[in-house]
């Protein structure tokens, strides 16, 4: 809709043009305002993009193109937004290094030490909870926070380590961890699990203790806007094992 008007006094028609969201290209000759080229009048807090043509138009927020606009929230375009406004990161799991601690995920696990089964605790060395324990450091610098486990004995229905996040449909995630063993391990296996479904084969601990492993599964999100992440122990018996630097990310 071309609307030959001045800056200061927009027709009615042009201002429900803006008000739909669509562009209103006018000459603005208001030299108050500094402006003195011809150009498209509509605001840029609606999130489109603005071209440097004279009869441009702004285009609205699409959802799932990896960048928060303006205009867009956590709420409205999960994908593209953090809780803060800004663009999502690389990777989607909060914490995943433990360096803020037992926070940002969820556990079917008592937390605090390691001394009696089916427990988990965020740590700089396991050999602090448990004397029988290896020592030795986290994956990320070797002085950071890892997740310990005692998961004795195995219950596959239980999460070890669970989050949520939000994920754009129609691509293919990778979900990616580093498992240790603080213990000699008995055949200790785990599985990923996403949306309730099974995520891969199982993966096996180290054999040698205070070893860091890389495990790698790849999810494809199809409809699905969130991802129900949790990680189970389907071990044969007790399984005595660490995780770090846990990751969700996209290309």
């Amino acid at each position: 809709m071309r609307c030959p008007t001045t800056i200061k006094a927009l027709p009615m028609a042009c201002m429900l043009a803006l008000c739909l969201g669509q562009g209103c290209p006018i000459d603005v000759s208001d030299t108050d305002l500094g402006l003195t080229t011809g150009g498209n009048a509509g605001p840029q807090s609606g999130g489109g993009t603005r071209t440097s043509s004279d009869n441009d138009t702004l285009t609205p927020p699409v959802c799932g193109n990896d960048t928060c606009e303006s205009g867009e929230t956590s709420s409205s375009c999960p994908a593209d937004c953090n809780s803060s406004g800004g663009d999502q990161p690389g990777n989607l799991i909060v914490n995943g290094d433990f360096e803020q601690g037992h926070t940002g995920f969820t556990t079917d696990f008592p937390y605090g030490g390691l001394d009696s089964g089916l427990r988990i605790i965020v740590t700089r060395d396991p050999n602090e909870y448990h004397s029988a324990a290896c020592s030795y450091g986290d994956h990320t610098t070797g002085s950071g926070g890892l997740m310990a486990a005692n998961a004795d004995p195995p219950d596959p229905s239980k999460a070890i380590w669970a989050q949520t996040v939000n994920v754009s449909s129609g691509k293919t995630y990778t979900f990616s961890l580093w498992v240790s063993s603080w213990h000699v391990p008995n055949g200790d296996r785990l599985r990923i699990r996403i949306n309730g479904s099974p995520v891969g084969n199982t993966f096996e601990v180290p054999s040698t203790c205070g070893v860091w492993q890389h495990v790698t599964r790849q999810w494809s999100s199809g409809t699905s806007k969130t991802a129900a992440i949790r990680i189970v122990d389907e071990s044969a018996g007790g399984s005595d094992f660490a995780l770090d630097d846990l990751s969700l990310t996209t290309d």
